[in-house]
């Protein structure tokens, strides 16, 4: 490896005299050079193509599968009139309770309920007392 490297500089041997070795180089430094090296080596390159063609193909095979999307109205339709059914449903327990309501109202003014009469007679001792 380090007369790979010399021919790789033959510049800074030349000028210096000084055979520079591979180890000489910080790890870091010498880890970076391995990785480029590795990553740009022509094993990797027909490696990460031949799955980067494998992705296109598995992405346009899955696009011409599914089914397209259409735009349908009907389940708001449908939703609509569910709605519609449950307000007039509504409505109609609003109108029975708002009549029984009439009526017991109705009922206590006319009838003079005997709980009512006995309240009234409490409220006027307390207030005849004070």
């Amino acid at each position: 490896m380090p007369e790979e490297f010399h021919l790789l500089l033959p510049g800074l041997v030349a000028r210096t005299g000084v055979v520079y070795s591979y180890y000489d180089e910080p790890p870091i430094i010498l880890f970076l050079r391995d990785l480029i090296g590795f990553v740009l080596s022509p094993g990797t390159m027909l490696i990460v193509f031949v799955l980067l063609v494998y992705l296109l193909v598995v992405s346009i095979i899955n696009a011409s599968n599914s089914a397209p999307q259409t735009f349908s109205t009907e389940h708001y339709v449908q939703d609509a009139e569910a709605y519609r059914a449950r307000s007039r449903e509504l409505d109609a327990e609003t109108t029975q309770i708002d009549n029984y309501i009439r009526e017991m109202r109705e009922r206590a003014e006319r009838d003079e309920l005997p709980e009512v009469i006995a309240h009234e007679k409490r409220k006027s001792q307390l207030r005849d007392r004070s």
